[in-house]
């Protein structure tokens, strides 16, 4: 009997073995089917994003700067 358990958990790792190989085959063949940006596209977002950043920080740096002055005000005595 545990023979045939011994046997029977070797079977399951060459299956183990053989649909992780399947699946790094599949994610392969799914990165092939990706349509990479070009330079030019991946240029003007990484400076479209790099704009909407600074435009938050500055916009997040000038409400903390008005509220800092506004509670100063209230609890200054």
């Amino acid at each position: 009997m545990a023979v045939g358990k011994d046997v029977k958990a070797k079977g399951t790792n060459k299956n183990i073995i053989a649909s992780l190989i399947n699946v790094f085959k599949e994610y392969k063949a799914e990165i092939k089917r990706i349509t990479w940006p070009t330079k030019d596209e991946f240029k003007k977002a990484v400076i479209a994003v790099a704009v909407l950043c600074t435009i938050y920080v500055v916009y997040v740096g000038v409400l903390d700067s008005a509220f800092k002055s506004l509670f100063d005000l209230i609890f200054s005595k």
